[in-house]
């Protein structure tokens, strides 16, 4: 009879482990978010050393955005190496403008040693989530046969076209050019 409750008993705690554990992730989430917002205030208002404490709590817990905006700060403040790592775990955690970021950083060699085959996969990565500007990069890295691609204006007008047709204001005024200047398609 022991060993039957003891079989009854096991999925439920084990359902009760995973319900603890969900709700742990949970007020660590909400922490990261309460943090990220504090955070995304003080660097609104220009206090970057309130800023960097709450978003390196928000970050800790696994904020994405906050990985993100870390990194733009380390940045701009020439910490690359460190801000190349905060890029690289908000992207992995899906942000694109982390993974633009990083294309950036390896496009240009601004704090990593040029990487043309890291700049095409991080624009890339970042083209697929749908940002705007991984769009324009591409599409004319295409039709200038740039970052080690072969020309292909084509393939360029598309990525461009899509861009614009998600919205994207620059990619439709790029292709407002190229339509008036065709000799930039060739």
């Amino acid at each position: 009879m022991n060993s039957v409750i003891e079989q009854m008993h096991r999925p439920l705690r084990c359902l009760c482990a995973g319900a603890f554990a969900m709700c742990i992730a949970a007020g660590a989430y909400a922490a990261g978010e309460s943090d990220y917002e504090k955070g995304f205030q003080a660097f609104k208002s220009h206090d970057l050393i309130t800023a960097m404490q709450y978003l390196e709590h928000a970050s800790s817990a696994g904020h994405a955005e906050a990985q993100y905006l870390m990194g733009f700060i380390l940045d701009n403040a020439d910490e690359n190496e460190r801000a190349k790592q905060y890029y690289q775990q908000s992207a992995e955690a899906g942000s694109a403008n982390a993974a633009y970021a990083l294309g950036v950083m390896y496009s240009s060699g601004d704090g990593v040693e040029r990487d043309k085959a890291q700049a095409l996969a991080w624009y890339q990565r970042a083209l697929d989530a749908g940002h705007g500007p991984a769009a324009e990069t591409l599409g004319l890295a295409y039709i200038d046969g740039l970052l080690g691609l072969e020309q292909d204006p084509d393939r360029g007008i598309q990525i461009l076209q899509r861009a614009a047709d998600a919205g994207h204001a620059p990619a439709r005024q790029l292709l407002q050019k190229l339509a008036e200047d065709p000799s930039k398609k060739q």
